[in-house]
């Protein structure tokens, strides 16, 4: 007859303790028989089969037991107790040893359940507890549970919990984020809309129904609201919407017009940017932006524009306007630099502190945008003011490849949304001595507008080129782009003129460049043809 092995201790508790893992192993190792429970083998069943429940369990689980309040926890409830702090001296600790800074608040529900043998339930509570060194605020989700004796009679509670801390606090966040990027949104006097092109259900906030003439407490439609659009402008909208529902656009959409309030008569020009989300079929399934009034701006740029015109037509008056429009420029641009910053600077922080849903990132991704626009604008017109008051910086030795490769770090955005552009090089001449700040505007203004005014159906080709030429440094910059017509030719060089109106500009870029150019005693020419391409010939003095 076979004899039996000796158990160890492993095999004595057999389908008790028998497991793996650090509480299992520090509950086979722990004196019992310094506490109220006593030594393992005098264990009541109930307490064995509950503390068998928790150790197999992989969701946190705790256990009181007795008078004393004993106190088990398995592996899964471990992390919660921090890196030091309790563990493991939480380990068969009296319940109001171990957690003394929140006795008051856990005491009386454990309490509540040993005595009338009731549950409990609380979710996202906090309970603040020692760990890591400190206190810390600790938010749960915990159910108390009797715990049935041997004799029938309540003997412990069973604790089922899951620490919620990061929800809790990602929720917070979230609630600040969203407060604070709608107070962002209020500030900045913009208007947004989301549109469900399954659903056809519109929706905006109160400042776009004030400018169409909605009611704030009623609802509209995508059509309705482009039906204030005016007349002469309605189409391009809806052709602009389409294209913006097609997945090869990419789903980008802007668009400036001008909205009539059907009521009061008063018409505001705005900017329009949003974008289209698709399924992965391609199918629209959201369409949503925000929109900017740019009444002022665009009343600014026609005073402007009405005041160049004036000036060219009064000769006699050219000087003392250009230093009051110096002055104007230098001005403005001094002026905008403060709020702008602040509100850059208030949408970064909220980035920073929380996460942000899809609808949320998309409109900062938005304004951000915006506000990076609005500080090339405010940038231009301070070169144009520092290019007219102060002529050209001190020149030094430079190469055309070292500003070309700079040049193309600050571009790489506009290179990635273009058609996989060919840029070449051939600086048969690479030094020249020269304002490195200049150069470098030169080379950033003429190859970014070369793939700005690229054209959709061909693949970009751009060529940059540097040659001797008499007493000067010949650079070409050629492409194979929209070109320009020659109507347009003669006038391309003057302050916010554009050969295309649908391209985002400032038109002031050829303006800062021909102007330094020229005050370096250079020279600039243009060779163009509409929809073929364009070619810039810049003749560079040495200085």
């Amino acid at each position: 007859m076979a004899t039996k092995p000796s158990p160890d201790t492993k095999s004595k508790h057999s389908g008790f303790l028998s497991g793996e893992g650090e509480m299992v192993s520090l509950i086979r190792k722990f004196d019992w028989s310094k506490t109220s429970v006593g030594p393992i083998e005098q264990w009541p069943q109930s307490l064995k089969t509950m503390v068998s429940m928790i150790l197999l369990s992989k969701f946190p689980m705790f256990i009181w037991w007795g008078e004393d309040l004993v106190q088990f926890y398995n592996d899964a409830y471990r992390p919660s107790l921090g890196n030091n702090g309790k563990h493991p001296n939480a380990l068969g600790q009296k319940g109001k040893n171990c957690w003394q800074e929140i006795w008051n608040i856990i005491y009386p529900l454990i309490n509540q359940v040993m005595t009338t043998g009731e549950a409990t339930w609380s979710e996202d509570q906090l309970i603040p507890i020692y760990r890591n060194g400190k206190i810390e605020d600790v938010y749960w989700t915990f159910g108390y549970s009797p715990i049935i004796g041997d004799s029938g009679e309540i003997s412990g509670v069973l604790v089922v919990c899951n620490e919620t801390t990061e929800k809790v606090l990602n929720s917070i966040k979230l609630k600040e984020s969203k407060d604070q990027l709608h107070f962002a949104i209020e500030s900045s006097e913009l208007a947004t809309w989301e549109y469900n092109p399954v659903t056809n259900v519109f929706k905006s906030n109160n400042r776009l129904k004030e400018w169409i003439g909605i009611p704030l407490n009623t609802e509209t439609s995508l059509e309705e609201a482009i039906t204030n659009v005016v007349s002469s402008e309605r189409e391009a909208v809806r052709e602009a919407i389409k294209q913006s529902f097609e997945y090869s656009s990419g789903g980008l959409f802007n668009v400036v017009c001008t909205i009539l309030h059907p009521l009061t008569g008063v018409e505001r020009t705005v900017r329009a940017k949003g974008r289209t989300y698709f399924d992965l079929r391609g199918e629209p399934y959201r369409f949503s932006g925000i929109i900017q009034d740019i009444s002022e701006e665009e009343m600014a740029k026609k005073e402007l524009a009405d005041s160049r015109k004036s000036l060219e037509l009064r000769n006699v008056e050219l000087l003392k306007i250009n230093n009051d429009l110096d002055n104007f420029i230098y001005t403005a641009s001094h002026d905008l630099k403060a709020p702008i910053s602040n509100i850059e600077g208030l949408l970064q922080a909220y980035m920073m502190d929380g996460s942000f849903n899809e609808e949320q990132q998309s409109l900062i991704d938005m304004m951000l945008f915006s506000i990076e626009r609005f500080k090339t604008t405010i940038k231009d017109l301070t070169e144009i003011s520092k290019v007219q008051r102060v002529g050209n910086l001190e020149p030094e030795v430079l190469t055309f490849s070292e500003m070309y490769n700079e040049v193309i770090l600050d571009i790489r955005e506009l290179i990635k949304i273009s058609n996989d552009p060919v840029i070449v090089t051939d600086f048969k001449v690479d030094t020249i001595k020269y304002s490195r700040k200049n150069l470098r505007s030169i080379i950033y203004n003429l190859l970014s507008n070369a793939l700005k005014y690229s054209s959709s159906e061909r693949r970009p080709e751009i060529h940059l080129s540097t040659e001797s030429a008499d007493n000067f440094v010949l650079l070409t910059i050629s492409d194979n782009g929209l070109g320009i017509s020659s109507e347009n030719q003669h006038k391309i060089f003057n302050m916010f003129e554009r050969a295309h109106q649908h391209v985002e500009g400032s038109g002031i870029g050829l303006y800062i460049i021909k102007r330094i150019i020229e005050n370096s005693g250079g020279k600039i020419e243009l060779q163009s043809t509409e929809g073929v391409g364009t070619t810039f010939k810049v003749y560079l003095k040495n200085l």
